[in-house]
């Protein structure tokens, strides 16, 4: 067993975060900037018209749209809903590991 896999991180040397919640709470920010993004080129792909050319031409300019129309809070947007499901799933998987760990020591 080496330190890094003790102390929660992996034994090859990632320093990612290994809670899903972590994880979670990390990446809070970028799903609502990716989706808008993902949306603007799927309405003008639908469209397919010069007139209605996506108005975001990328992240950065979502990420400024997102705070233009809901302020910082925009980018958390879907965060409780998210960590509702993330946080039974997790202690449901702990407690499967620890009872599994218990049975085999």
């Amino acid at each position: 067993s080496s330190g890094a896999a003790a102390s929660g991180g992996s034994a090859s040397g990632s320093r990612a975060p290994q809670s899903p919640q972590i994880r979670s709470t990390m990446t809070a920010t970028v799903r609502p900037t990716t989706a808008r993004v993902s949306v603007e080129q799927v309405a003008a792909a639908a469209i397919a018209s010069a007139a209605s050319a996506p108005r975001l031409n990328g992240i950065i300019d979502a990420v400024k749209s997102i705070h233009r129309e809901s302020g910082p809070f925009g980018f958390f947007r879907g965060f409780y809903p998210r960590l509702i499901v993330t946080t039974p799933s997790v202690a449901i998987s702990w407690t499967a590991y620890e009872t599994a760990k218990g049975a085999l020591a």
